[in-house]
Formats: C-alpha cells, sequence, structure tokens
C-alpha cells in the first residue's frame, strides 16, 4: 500500500510542474489582438489591446535585469532590432504609439559392496533413475562450484550477482551440501534479479569497464542515458517530463558520438512539446483538435513560431545537412521565416505526428494512475508495457525533426536512419532496459535475463564472455527464485547444468572427455564360449555406460571443416540395455512391483550380470544427438526383463557364459558429466 501512495504521489506531482507560459495559448490569444487594415496585419494599436499584447511579449523578452515595466517602444525595439530581431513577430508589431498613450506591461513571468555377488536388483531396476539422480546431486555440486568459480573470476558477472556470490561465500566448503541452503540462495538470486537495472548500471560505471568502454564510448553513452530515462520512470513521472528531464538535465553534445543530428532533435523535440503544453491540471499536452487552431491561418502559426523562436535565445541548436556542414537552427529561421510561414505544411505534419504520439503516451499513463489511486485493480503487465512502449514512440519523433530544415526550394537534410548501427543501438537499448523494468516489475524474471543478455552481447570483445555466462546463470537463478520444492530446484540444476542436446558440446569442441550412456537398438554377431564355436546373429537394445574421448568436427578423424560432425573412443563399462529395452515398453513402473504384476520374489540382478566392458568407435552426426557406433564389448549376462504368462515379472541370464559380441548401432548420445572441454580456436 505504501508503494501505491509513492507511487500516486510521484504521478500526481508530474501534472503540477506547469510551466508561467504557453507558446500555444499565448499565439492563441495574441492572434485575436491582431487587425488588418491599410497599413497591413498588425496588432491592434489601440491602448488596451497593445497592453494586453504587451503583457504576453514581456514573457519573452531577453532581458539582461529583471524590470518592473515596459512602454510598447521597448516592445517594439526589442523584437525588431538586433540582436533579439525575431523575423516571425517584426512584421506584425507597429510602431510605438505618440507619448503619453503608450500603455506599460507589467513583469509578471512565472519559473521551474562385494563386487561380483553383490546384489544390485534396485540398482539395475532404475539404473537410469539412479544415474540420473546421482549425476544431479554430482552436477549441482559442480555446477555451484564452478558458479563461485566464475564469481571469483569474473568481476563483471560479480557486480550483476552481488547477493549470491555472498551467499556462496557464506556456504564455502559446504557447497556440496547446497540442498541445506536452498533457501538462501533462492533469496539471493531473487534480489539480484530484482536489482538487474541497479547493478547495470553499478557495471557500466565500474573501472574494470574501462577498457571496454574505451573502444567504442558510444556504447556507454547509451546505456548510461537509457538507464537514467528507466530510472525516471521508476520515480513514476509523466512521460513528458522524463523526457524533458532527459534533454536539459543528462543529453549533451556527447551524443555526437552517435549520430551529429540526435541531440539538436532531441532539443527540438523538447521545445516543441513544452510549447504545447495544456494548460487542464490533468493533462499535459493539448489534443489534436486543438492544435488544428494554430493552424487555421497563417498569422496564426506565424505568431507561433515568433514566440518558438523567442525560446532559441541563448540556446545553440546545430544541425548537420546532407554535405556535413553545420547548420544553425535559429539562423535558418532569422533567414527562411518568410517561406516557412508560407508551406507550414511541414510543421503541421511534424507537430500533427507529436501530439498524436503524446497523446497515446499520455492516455496510457493516466490509466495507470487511476487504476492506482481507485486501489481496486493492480495495473498489468501489459499496461506498463503499453506506457514505455508508446513513451519510447513518442521519443522516437525526434528521427524526423533534421527535416524541418528543408524547404520546398533546398532540401538539404535527411530523416535520421533508425537503421544505422550507432542510432539502432541507442534505441534498441532503451527498448530493452524498459522491457526489464516492466519484466522486474511483473516478476519475469526469464524475459528480463534475456533483455540484459542481449544489452550485455553489445560490449565490444564480450568480455570474459560475460552475456553468456550472465543467461546461463541468470536463467538458472530466474527458475530457481520461483521453485517451491526440491524436485523443481533439481529441475533447475538438470536444465542448467547438463540441458538436452549437451552431445553437441563433443561435436563443436576440439577435444571432449565425459560419462557417456548411450541408447538405442543394435544388430550384430554374439559368441558363447564354451558353448559353439560358431557366432549367432543378434540384435536387441543396448545401453552402455563409460567413459567417451571425443574430437569434433572429425570425421573418421578427418577434419570436416564447419561440418560438426564428431568422433569418439568409447569404453564401456557396464551395459543395462536389457532393463533399458524392459523401460520402453512398461513405462516408470517399478521392476518386482509393476502395478500389473504379481510377484513372489522380486527378481534379482547382481552387478556382474551387468558389467559389460567394450570399446567402441562412435562417429555423430552434426546437428543431431544422433550416432552410429561399431565395436566389441563382453555382452552382459542380463539378458532380457518380461512378462511371463502368470504377469509375474522375470529376468532372462545367459547362465554365466561368457558372450562376446560385435555390433553395430544407432545410438542416441546422451552425455552425463563433461570432465573436460577444449574449444575450438576461431
Amino acid at each position: 500500500m505504501k508503494k501505491y501512495l509513492v507511487i500516486t504521489a510521484f504521478l500526481t506531482l508530474a501534472f503540477d510542474c506547469l510551466y508561467g507560459q504557453s507558446a500555444y495559448y499565448d499565439a492563441l490569444k495574441l492572434r485575436r489582438l491582431i487587425v488588418t487594415d491599410n497599413k497591413g496585419t498588425h496588432f491592434n494599436t489601440k491602448a488596451d489591446s497593445l497592453l494586453k499584447a504587451g503583457n504576453i511579449l514581456y514573457n519573452y523578452m531577453i532581458l539582461d535585469k529583471k524590470i518592473d515595466s515596459v512602454n510598447w517602444h521597448v516592445i517594439h525595439d526589442e523584437f525588431t532590432s538586433d540582436p533579439n530581431f525575431n523575423p516571425f513577430l517584426t512584421p506584425l508589431i507597429p510602431n510605438a504609439p505618440n507619448s503619453g498613450n503608450e500603455p506599460k506591461s507589467s513583469g509578471t513571468g512565472l519559473s521551474f559392496q562385494s563386487i561380483g555377488n553383490l546384489d544390485v536388483t534396485n540398482f539395475a531396476d532404475g539404473l537410469a533413475k539412479f544415474l540420473v539422480k546421482r549425476t544431479k546431486q554430482e552436477l549441482a555440486t559442480a555446477f555451484f562450484e564452478r558458479f563461485k568459480d566464475k564469481l571469483d573470476s569474473v568481476k563483471q558477472l560479480r557486480i550483476l550477482f552481488p547477493t549470491t556470490y555472498k551467499a556462496l561465500g557464506a556456504i564455502d566448503q559446504e557447497i556440496y551440501n547446497y540442498a541445506a541452503y536452498v533457501d538462501l540462495l533462492r533469496e539471493s538470486f531473487q534480489k539480484d534479479l530484482a536489482m538487474i537495472l541497479p547493478n547495470l548500471g553499478l557495471l557500466v560505471q565500474d573501472p574494470s569497464m574501462q577498457p571496454v568502454f574505451k573502444a567504442l564510448p558510444y556504447l556507454k553513452i547509451i546505456m548510461v542515458d537509457g538507464l537514467f530515462l528507466i530510472n525516471e520512470f521508476n520515480e513514476g513521472k509523466h512521460p513528458g517530463q522524463v523526457f524533458h528531464d532527459y534533454i536539459t538535465d543528462r543529453a549533451d553534445t556527447t551524443l555526437n558520438l552517435i549520430n551529429k543530428n540526435i541531440y539538436p532533435s532531441l532539443q527540438i523535440l523538447d521545445i516543441f512539446s513544452q510549447s504545447l503544453r495544456s494548460g487542464a491540471k490533468d493533462k499535459y499536452w493539448i489534443s489534436a483538435d486543438s492544435l488544428k487552431l494554430l493552424f487555421k491561418d497563417k498569422i496564426t502559426f506565424q505568431i507561433y513560431m515568433g514566440l518558438v523562436y523567442q525560446q532559441l535565445t541563448n540556446r545553440e541548436i546545430i544541425f548537420y545537412d546532407k554535405e556535413g556542414k553545420p547548420v544553425d537552427f535559429k539562423a535558418f529561421l532569422t533567414k527562411h521565416a518568410a517561406e516557412i510561414v508560407q508551406d507550414e505544411e511541414r510543421y503541421n505534419s511534424y507537430l500533427s505526428e507529436l501530439i498524436q504520439k503524446a497523446n497515446e503516451a499520455e492516455k496510457y499513463f493516466i490509466a495507470i494512475k487511476q487504476l492506482i489511486q481507485k486501489g481496486q485493480d493492480k495495473p498489468t503487465y501489459q499496461d506498463y508495457y503499453s506506457l514505455y512502449n508508446s513513451a519510447l514512440t513518442l521519443f522516437e519523433q525526434m528521427l524526423p525533426a533534421p527535416t524541418l530544415l528543408n524547404l520546398k526550394s533546398n532540401i538539404t537534410m535527411n530523416v535520421i536512419d533508425r537503421n544505422e548501427d550507432k542510432v539502432h543501438k541507442y534505441l534498441s537499448v532503451g527498448r530493452s532496459l524498459g522491457n526489464i523494468y516492466v519484466d522486474i516489475y511483473e516478476k519475469q524474471y526469464p524475459s528480463a535475463v534475456i533483455e540484459a543478455s542481449t544489452i550485455l552481447d553489445l560490449l565490444p570483445g564480450n568480455p570474459s564472455n560475460l552475456s553468456q555466462l550472465y543467461i546461463k546463470y541468470g536463467n538458472f537463478a530466474s527458475v530457481l527464485a520461483k521453485a517451491q520444492n526440491s524436485d523443481e530446484v533439481e529441475e533447475a540444476i538438470e536444465a542448467v547444468a547438463m540441458p538436452a542436446g549437451s552431445s553437441t558440446v563433443k561435436r563443436e569442441s576440439e577435444f571432449n572427455v565425459s560419462l557417456n550412456a548411450y541408447v538405442g537398438p543394435y544388430l550384430g554377431y554374439e559368441k558363447i564360449h564354451g558353448i559353439d564355436a560358431k557366432k549367432m546373429g543378434a540384435f536387441g537394445v543396448t545401453a552402455p555406460v563409460g567413459i567417451a574421448v571425443s574430437w569434433g568436427h572429425r570425421l573418421l578423424f578427418f577434419p570436416t571443416a564447419k561440418s560438426k560432425w564428431s568422433t569418439s573412443l568409447f569404453v564401456s563399462l557396464i551395459d543395462i540395455g536389457a532393463l533399458t529395452s524392459y523401460r520402453f515398453s512398461s513405462g516408470n513402473s517399478k521392476v518386482g512391483t509393476d502395478s500389473t504384476a504379481q510377484v513372489a520374489q522380486v527378481p534379482r540382478i547382481q552387478l556382474k550380470d551387468i558389467v559389460s566392458p567394450g570399446v567402441f568407435l562412435s562417429i555423430g552426426i552434426p546437428r543431431t544427438p544422433i550416432s552410429f557406433s561399431g565395436g566389441f564389448q563382453l555382452a552382459p549376462n542380463f539378458r532380457n526383463v518380461s512378462l511371463n504368462a502368470n504377469n509375474t515379472v522375470t529376468n532372462g541370464y545367459g547362465d554365466n557364459k561368457l558372450y562376446t559380441r560385435w555390433s553395430f548401432s544407432i545410438l542416441v548420445d546422451i552425455p552425463l558429466l563433461n570432465f573436460y572441454t577444449k574449444d575450438r580456436n576461431p
């Protein structure tokens, strides 16, 4: 509740900061004081009319010091002579009336176990489960150890996960017992994810990033400016006020490193935005219909441009034309005032588009404000996304600003190209930061991590593979932050530590050693020693587990350039193919306790029955987890698992005979644990 009250206070204050003068309203008032007679079109020379005009024009005078009152003679000289000559207003200002009949304008301006015979029934019954569970535990420990090592060695990653780093430091040697610290880790990840934006700000300003930004200094400007805008929105400010604060308090000529016309375009955007402020307390800008009054006739537009012109005093707004030559905006207006008034369509189009985008952003801002004030429905993710998206669309109205310096007879300026690399980054980083802000507010952490990684990916050289590290550990953090039980924690660790598709590691790396399993059908020959000297055809399911030594980008050890084949020498230790085959047909029911089986005695499996040493050559197919494998092994004594006629689970054995097998297989490659990986040279 307190949070909503604070936000409401900020939202309310956003509407209360109005300027003491508005070029829009003043132009309409002055238009009513214009007459046309044999002397031309000018302000009415009646004393009361001149007094009204003087009171308005006084606020636009460039004064060296405050004065209590001025006469029309002073106003006449102010606008019609150097150094403050105004080409728009001069034709409309009549000479000073006779002495004694001069109106005076008041100054009121405002401001802002036995190996062979060991009973391993349960082991064989669920070896897959055993391996998965045990592997998860080992992987989890290894994962957190690697994470802490990375945090120790990569300062930038430490800045992004400061709370987690402290937590892992506190756990220290107890990391193997990570399950006991799940709550601590979850809370640490939650805090770090909630602080993505502030932590990004700390990262940008950290001395360790100086060499990074030295190569591309404009990237620092982009990130600092984007974070400034997000902080303004976070304070509940109106989009109009956010951009005004940015342009007046933060933006400067360093933006020239991105594009020389961005800063002057932002200045123009702000000047026109502020000139179209609404007088209504609950509105920031005038409506589209109200804007039409400025273009009802050329004189009204002429007056409006004159008042805007006055606000350019002491402001240097320099654009650069197609040839790279500087063009002063005020000097351009001074020289081409008459042409601009006669061909006002360019300004009409720009201002109409500006007001349309401004009113769209304001609509979402007011809707959120009203929801918060009512305290009934909480603003949704879509509400905040719509607000920020529309606000950035308004911000992009600065792109066509240079074309305001074009004339029908002389086109010298282009629209700022949003597809230009630096400009694209300037705009896209702003949107990504806004998306992070909205994602964090709604606790959509995975999306926030993706957005943050895209920003980090822009850093030159991608220091210490920061973006890849962040998306790896950030994705894990986002899942763990929402985990409700230990099963979900294990799932999170499994997904990050050894994800599906990890067989690609051996295909893409130079060299890899792993604990590996293969599962699939085999076809070959077997020989039963001591029974028959002849070989017999054999087929079935094999599931060997052992050590794989692999070379990536190799087909039978020959380089394959960009084709991601792999060649592995695999030494099998055990083979649980019989049990795996049963699992395929019966699902996950436990052997001996199958819900459909009536078991008088649990079939007994000994470790010696699944031992199956062998050597294979395995070829991994690019872009798939499939491998072709051929080799020799001592086949396991454990031959099959089946349901007999009495619906009883039975095991089939080879009567402890020695089986040797030559086979060819098509297998699914399942790395269980990577021991060593050497990456390929780029």
